[in-house]
């Protein structure tokens, strides 16, 4: 491996973890309350929208974090079987509001599709 390359995938680890530090330090500044990571990926977002492109070493240094995604959903996993009891009791309400949620975002996603691909006009 060239150093041109690992100095490459160092930056864009860098690039990530400042991009999540900034989230951290803008959390409790801003008057909504969205997690810090939630905020540096919208940094990141933006920043990345800005380039019109996603730099080598950013590509490079998301790579494994993109391939063991699963891992991240581990804890949240989990913490859930702590909740059981509740989410025995709450069975059907939360069985109706993930049905209802997710016919919601697919209706609402149908319909942003139609409009974009007809360039926003009517029928």
């Amino acid at each position: 491996m060239k150093f041109s390359s690992v100095s490459s995938t160092l930056a864009g680890g860098v690039a990530i973890i400042v991009c999540y530090y900034l989230g951290t330090l803008l959390q409790p500044r801003l008057p909504i309350s969205l997690p810090s990571a939630l905020i540096g990926l919208l940094i990141m977002f933006a920043w990345l929208t800005l380039l019109q492109r996603v730099p080598a070493g950013v590509e490079k240094a998301s790579l494994p974090i993109l391939k063991h995604m699963s891992i991240f959903f581990v804890p949240a996993t989990l913490a859930a079987v702590n909740y059981a009891d509740v989410l025995t009791e709450h069975a059907m309400v939360l069985f109706i509001a993930l049905v209802l949620t997710t016919l919601v975002s697919i209706g609402l996603t149908a319909l942003l599709a139609k409009w974009l691909l007809t360039g926003g006009k009517g029928e």
